[in-house]
């Protein structure tokens, strides 16, 4: 096992996968910022000014004017504006990298 790992880093193999992890956190974030301030203020503006961020459902009893301050507080609350933000990021992420179902190489657009 030793001898397998040990021609596994000496073929570079793990320098690859180092980089091509760091790549993928680099990528994920700048999707997650584009998403966050371009895209998501977009599709508000579309949907008659509305902010997805301050979309929740209060189940404290306690009145938040945004969900900010629900969360500062430590507030009951089902964030479902948050939860679009995200699905749409994980959505568009998914969409730019297409693979193969079946072998998982990169198809071409």
């Amino acid at each position: 096992m030793w001898r397998e790992f040990r021609d596994f880093i000496i073929k570079g193999n793990l320098l690859q996968m180092a980089v091509a992890f760091i790549m993928g956190v680099a990528f994920a974030t700048l999707v997650k910022s584009f998403i966050e301030y371009i895209v998501m203020p977009l599709i508000g503006k579309a949907a008659e000014n509305v902010d997805f961020a301050n979309l929740y459902v209060n189940l404290s009893g306690q009145a938040y004017v945004f969900a900010n301050a629900a969360r500062e507080a430590g507030a009951a609350a089902i964030y479902y504006g948050t939860f679009i933000n995200t699905l749409v990021n994980f959505l568009l992420i998914a969409f730019a990298a297409t693979r193969c179902p079946n072998c998982t190489s990169q198809l071409g657009t």
